[in-house]
């Protein structure tokens, strides 16, 4: 594994500068993530490409994605459930999974935003 750190997130994509540029991706820092350059040409001009350690991240993100989904209810919740077991829940808010009539995530569960964040 590699010691370069990607870039601070939350992440934010960010209008074209200029007409004819593509976008910009910035970290939490306000600093250049990824740039597309002038796209209006057959050759792209100008931009930035991401760092080896973004590079990753943004290869690994559709995996990361996946997992989160995974994940959402596999929390051992305190309650019980209609034939004695233990009622799955969420591993960071440990609300009740709606599944066994629990009402779903915290308002600030973390996972939950990220969730709904994806497509």
């Amino acid at each position: 594994m590699s010691d370069e750190k990607h870039s601070p997130g939350p992440w934010k994509w960010m209008e074209p500068p200029h007409v004819g540029d593509g976008p910009v991706l910035l970290d939490r820092n306000g600093n250049e993530v990824c740039n597309f350059g002038n796209t209006s040409w057959h050759e792209p001009e100008g931009g930035i490409e991401p760092s080896p350690a973004d590079r990753t991240l943004i290869r690994l993100s559709p995996d990361m994605a996946s997992m989160l989904r995974e994940l959402e209810w596999t929390g051992a919740g305190s309650a019980l459930g209609p034939w004695g077991g233990v009622v799955a829940s969420c591993p960071i808010c440990e609300a009740k999974s709606p599944k066994y009539d629990g009402n779903g995530h915290a308002p600030d569960c973390r996972l939950a935003a990220l969730l709904a964040e994806l497509p």
